[in-house]
């Protein structure tokens, strides 16, 4: 009986963690203009279930079509923790394939180009994140501030609101996330900015 009762409730609070994980998706999907200097071009951000996680898949096209690259964000809705980012590259028709391992403070990277593979391992302060991925768990974010490790650094980020809009940013003003009436409309991450098509 209490293992019945158990499992009912384990199937509730997935089913509620799923609701809210689309809730959450459905915020980011859509086509967007994005600039990575010297490049610029367009994204389009999609999402799909693969068992308790989400892949945010963003597809994107810059210099005029010659470089293309789709990049496959998954995260973790039971835990609510980043799992792994899987980025494939066409520049000028040479493939190369990039991928991010997330474990707590650290992540372990490996780049896949000309049949040739190599690993890194980066430890930071905080959870790690990463900029693709961020915008999805600052909308869940209720406290003002949030901290977490990039690939370049820790970040800071402070929220403020002015009407429907939410804004956050760094004291350095190298990263800043906007949300619109409750929709993800616009992002910099260092050089490279997102901005959500009308």
């Amino acid at each position: 009986m209490e293992k019945r009762i158990l499992s009912g409730l384990l199937s509730t609070f997935s089913f509620f963690l799923l609701f809210i994980s689309v809730f959450g998706s459905e915020m980011f999907y859509g086509n967007y203009s994005v600039r990575m200097p010297p490049y610029s071009g367009s994204s389009e951000i999609q999402y799909f279930f693969k068992g308790d996680s989400i892949i945010l898949s963003m597809s994107s096209n810059v210099a005029f079509n010659t470089v293309k690259f789709t990049n496959y964000a998954a995260i973790d809705t039971l835990l609510m923790n980043p799992a792994y980012i899987i980025s494939n590259y066409n520049m000028l028709g040479k493939k190369s394939r990039g991928e991010i391992y997330f474990d707590g403070n650290e992540v372990r990277m490996l780049s896949i180009k000309n049949g040739k593979t190599t690993e890194e391992r980066r430890k930071g302060t905080y959870q790690m994140n990463d900029w693709l991925i961020l915008p999805y768990f600052l909308s869940y974010v209720k406290d003002s501030i949030y901290k977490c490790s990039t690939l370049h650094g820790d970040l800071l980020l402070k929220k403020s609101a002015k009407g429907d809009t939410v804004i956050w940013q760094d004291d350095s003003l190298k990263m800043i996330v906007e949300f619109a009436d409750g929709r993800f409309i616009y992002e910099k991450a260092g050089k490279i900015t997102l901005k959500r098509k009308k």
